[in-house]
């Protein structure tokens, strides 16, 4: 299981921890770029970034009377990287979590300001995500960890899965890593759920708007059941309104 964790929004550069969990072993820390791939101001930068991806401005549904909101931040970063790997993982299902990263970092983008920088980078780590090269180049598979700095009791290259450790060292044990993944799924349902129901709460008054404007206005319910054009004296009905064209 591959665990992403945003860098933070700080603007903190050269730091040798991002804080927790995306300063621990085995973690993919993310930071954020913006449209035109350069690093967004208040990305964290430290020794164990990884990736980065778009993160700034970025749209997404929130509580606005529309239901749709903008918004900055390594947390949207953090989001396209993890649909990154599900889709990696989707593709090649007998991966590693390290092979999985290995993926994007051997794909991934610099700007021209960065390019021939030594790698990883503290600011882009290895460069920001290109989810569509990482699932169609030819990449070898590469050793077990990828480029993970994992903890010394899960640093070896067997396949065998990790025994559960006390280990009171930095970084994650194997019981750690299967919380944290799971506290981040329940965190991901949430994140996923709300904004349905938001969306759906919009989109129900939306068309409610819109039935009660039609009905003033002589028009009928919309949408109607069947619509296949009306003659040429008929007026149309007015388009929904959508936030975002």
């Amino acid at each position: 299981m591959v665990v992403v964790a945003a860098s933070g929004n700080d603007g903190e550069r050269n730091t040798e921890a991002n804080g927790y969990p995306a300063s621990y072993l085995g973690v993919v820390s993310v930071g954020a770029i913006k449209e035109s791939n350069e690093i967004w101001e208040k990305s964290n930068s430290s020794a164990n970034l990884l990736l980065t991806a778009p993160g700034d401005n970025i749209v997404s549904a929130s509580t606005d009377s529309d239901g749709y909101g903008g918004g900055s931040g390594t947390s949207d970063a953090t989001a396209y990287v993890s649909a990154a790997c599900a889709l990696l993982r989707e593709k090649f299902p007998d991966l590693t979590a390290g092979q999985i990263v290995n993926r994007l970092t051997k794909t991934a983008g610099l700007p021209a300001s960065a390019e021939g920088v030594k790698l990883p980078d503290e600011k882009y780590g290895y460069g920001y995500i290109r989810p569509l090269a990482a699932l169609e180049e030819n990449i070898p598979a590469g050793s077990k960890n990828g480029p993970l700095t994992m903890p010394e009791s899960d640093s070896t290259d067997s396949t065998a899965p990790a025994s559960a450790s006390n280990d009171s060292g930095s970084g994650l044990t194997t019981n750690s890593v299967i919380a944290l993944s799971t506290l981040a799924a329940l965190g991901g349902l949430i994140v996923i759920g709300v904004p349905l129901l938001l969306v759906r709460r919009a989109k129900r008054r939306r068309v409610a708007e819109q039935n009660s404007f039609n009905q003033q206005a002589g028009y009928g319910s919309y949408p109607p059941s069947s619509y296949l054009g009306s003659a040429p004296h008929q007026q149309q009905p007015p388009p929904d309104r959508y936030p975002y064209q």
